[in-house]
């Protein structure tokens, strides 16, 4: 999938916006929110985590160990975990 999908990827890489987020839009969100990130993702997405804490102030971010960019796919049991456990957390 990955290499089939490389011309996106790099069209991505080499997007001067691509971390560009609209966060007035953002922070009109009114649910909880997980944000996830894998300790070994690429540093490009370094300041994406704290960008969008900054709009969404009560999220929450989960760091899975040994996963990069794709954690839902490198790691996915500790993934499913981390959801599982943020949606209990939040259902009434």
């Amino acid at each position: 999938m990955v290499i089939e999908n490389a011309p996106t990827y790099l069209d991505e890489t080499n997007d001067p916006d691509q971390v560009a987020f609209d966060l007035e839009w953002i922070r009109e969100f009114p649910r909880p929110v997980l944000l996830t990130q894998g300790d070994q993702s690429p540093p490009l997405f370094a300041p994406v985590i704290p960008r969008l804490t900054e709009a969404l102030p009560s999220a929450e971010v989960g760091t899975l160990s040994g996963a990069g960019h794709f954690v839902q796919a490198e790691n996915p049991h500790d993934y499913a975990e981390a959801i599982t456990s943020f949606v209990l957390s939040h259902t009434t």
